[in-house]
């Protein structure tokens, strides 16, 4: 069982609702609901083998640092919630540096 299948039978099954991405396709015997307010925010994070240093690992986390901060990924609204523990952890202003 994948996909769809697995997340109905789960919803039908179990009768536990289940948080998804926006654009989850319809399924059956579900309702889905964006969550709106407050302002629902995952906190993405990034993995990688320690001591990689790959032009592509290099790429992509320039890549998401530019759309972070073109999008303004990294900045809250005022209705913006986040889960615990992040929403009390202060807010990242510069790269560590075990992250190269």
């Amino acid at each position: 069982m994948r996909g769809i299948d697995e997340l109905a039978y789960h919803v039908q099954q179990w009768d536990l609702p289940v948080l998804t991405i926006s654009s989850q396709p319809d399924v059956p015997g579900a309702v889905i609901r964006p969550l709106v307010q407050p302002v629902a925010l995952y906190p993405w994070s990034m993995i990688w083998r320690q001591g990689l240093h790959h032009p592509g690992l290099t790429a992509l986390r320039d890549a998401a640092r530019d759309l972070a901060d073109a999008e303004g990924w990294l900045h809250l609204t005022d209705d913006a919630w986040l889960p615990e523990p992040e929403a009390s952890r202060p807010p990242v202003h510069s790269e560590h540096p075990e992250s190269r």
